[in-house]
């Protein structure tokens, strides 16, 4: 009888390859973008990599609250068909939501769950969490940004094997998510200030530009303040009206 042919034994470690190639690529389009609107897109491709290699239900990025200290937001998911969305159910995770999980994240370790019914009692406020999610296993990785929790990304349901050198892959992943997220928020930040001082110069030089004009055709110009009760003098003839009463005491 003929024996089944089995596949080579190469052909899990090319697969292997490919899918952290296809990562480090991805990874490296999203370090060289400048625009949000790439960049959210370079990322939700990249959650799509990731659960699609994994056969995961679903994959999310939870990243910092602006202004506050440890509440999270689910920012961007990627779900397989049929999958119901979490992503707007999930807009303010705090401390309370997740205490086990912000421990582990502060030492830098991954959570790998196999089975959530065994770690009902080790982490009781996730075991809620994850269960009124309909999630039966985890991986979440914690993302950092220069030695800081700035949020964590992971898997649901996924059902191929995490091996070691996937887990370090994602490990990889969250480094690299962290440092381009903040550095673009940064950059537009920087964008935006420059943008701002750009104006308040356009618009000191119009200012100029009016004052000069109205300088040349009156005798008397006064700058007023009316949001802080404030008037200064610009320019006043001596042969004014008010010249007698104002000249003497300068601003008013």
């Amino acid at each position: 009888m003929k024996q089944a042919e089995h596949p080579p034994a190469t052909a899990g470690a090319s697969i292997a390859a490919e899918y952290s190639l296809a990562l480090i690529d991805q990874l490296a389009r999203i370090d060289r973008t400048c625009s949000k609107e790439e960049m959210d897109e370079l990322v939700y491709r990249l959650l799509s990599l990731i659960g699609e290699a994994m056969q995961s239900d679903r994959v999310f990025l939870f990243e910092r609250l602006e202004g506050t200290a440890e509440a999270y937001c689910n920012t961007f998911e990627w779900c397989a068909n049929g999958v119901a969305p979490q992503i707007d159910n999930l807009t303010e995770i705090v401390p309370a939501d997740m205490p086990y999980w912000l421990k582990v994240f502060g030492r830098g370790e991954t959570i790998v769950i196999p089975n959530i019914e065994d770690v009902k009692t080790l982490m009781p406020s996730e075991y809620e969490l994850l269960k009124a999610q309909s999630i039966r296993s985890e991986i979440a990785v914690p993302v950092f940004y220069r030695g800081s929790l700035s949020g964590f990304f992971g898997l649901d349901n996924p059902q191929r094997a995490m091996t070691d050198n996937k887990l370090r892959m994602l490990a990889f992943v969250g480094g690299h998510l962290g440092s381009a997220r903040e550095n673009l928020r940064m950059l537009t930040l920087l964008e935006e200030k420059q943008k701002s001082l750009e104006q308040n110069l356009q618009a000191v030089k119009l200012e100029q530009q009016m004052l000069k004009v109205l300088c040349k055709d009156s005798t008397s110009v006064y700058r007023v303040d009316l949001m802080n009760d404030r008037a200064e003098i610009v320019k006043i003839e001596e042969h004014s009206n008010s010249a007698g009463d104002l000249l003497p005491y300068g601003p008013l």
